[in-house]
Parts: C-alpha cells; sequence; structure tokens
C-alpha cells in the first residue's frame, strides 16, 4: 500500500532512480558473466580458423543481447504492470461519479505499490486531483508544488498545466 508523504517525495525519486541503476548493473553483470561462458565454451571446443571463431563470439554476443534485451523489458512491463492496471481501474471508476473522497480512499487504499518514480508521480497527481474534487484547491495546490519540482517530461507538463488550472479557477 503506498504512503502519503509528499515531504517525501525528492528523497524517492533518489531511491528509484538507485534501484533502477543497481537493476542495470546486474542485468549487465548477468549478460557478461553469460557471454563469457558462452565464448569460453566455444573457444574450448573450437579447432579450426580464429577469425571465424571471433565471428561466432560476436554472432553469440549480439543474439544473447538481443534475447537479454527482451527478457529485460517482459520483466520489466510486468513489474509495472499491477501497480497501472490498479491504477487506471480506479480512475475510471472516478471518470464514472468525479467523487473525490471516493478517489481518495481507493488511492489511499490500494494493494500495489508505485515501481518507479514516474508511478509514484501519478499517484500524487491523482491524489491532488481528489483533493480538488473534494474542494480542498489549496491542499491540492501545495501537494502539486512538493511534485513540481521532481516531475520530469510529460508529468512535468501535467502537474504544471492542473497548478495554473487550479490557479484560474480559485
Amino acid at each position: 500500500m503506498p504512503e502519503y508523504r509528499p515531504e517525501q517525495i525528492p528523497e524517492d525519486k533518489k531511491k528509484f532512480q538507485r534501484a533502477q541503476r543497481r537493476r542495470g548493473a546486474a542485468i549487465d553483470a548477468l549478460y557478461a558473466v553469460v557471454l563469457a561462458a558462452v565464448d569460453a565454451l566455444m573457444v574450448r571446443s573450437f579447432r579450426g580458423n580464429w577469425r571465424v571463431l571471433a565471428l561466432l563470439c560476436l554472432a553469440a554476443a549480439l543474439a544473447l543481447l538481443g534475447v537479454f534485451f527482451v527478457v529485460a523489458q517482459h520483466r520489466s512491463e510486468k513489474r509495472l504492470s499491477a501497480f497501472r492496471e490498479e491504477s487506471n481501474a480506479i480512475i475510471r471508476r472516478y471518470r464514472d461519479d468525479h467523487n473525490g473522497q471516493k478517489l481518495w480512499n481507493a488511492l489511499t487504499s490500494m494493494h500495489e505499490t508505485p515501481q518507479c518514480f514516474s508511478q509514484e508521480c501519478m499517484w500524487y497527481f491523482n491524489l491532488a486531483v481528489a483533493l480538488y474534487a473534494m474542494r480542498r484547491p489549496e491542499d491540492a495546490l501545495d501537494l502539486l508544488y512538493h511534485l513540481a519540482p521532481c516531475a520530469e517530461g510529460e508529468e512535468k507538463k501535467l502537474v504544471d498545466a492542473y497548478i495554473r488550472q487550479i490557479r484560474e479557477n480559485l
């Protein structure tokens, strides 16, 4: 279950970035070990032209790189999909009834936790939408001000646009 702690958003961003670097380093290390093992088997069992061996090792490296890329993408997508599916279902229900309190309760009692900073950013953004729908625009703006410095890309544009919209409506 995600925790509502807007003051911790910058630290959470750093935490997610460190975890992403660790996962990347682990995949790189695993790739290097598997590639070294495959190349060692090829060198040990090969009895012929060394140029052909070099080409075979290069082909094995490229094939393994492709396999590792596909596996890493699949695992990443699977890891991210559970939170995204639960969050999207909550947002669909909100679009039907526009009840801010129900949205807040559903978001704060989610079973899945954000698996990347982008998901956490959108979770906080949806909480700001809930606060605004509950007629608490000051609280929504406060949350968005915590979120704005850390958001990047499309999330940053969305947060800035929502801040402008709330200010105009005040």
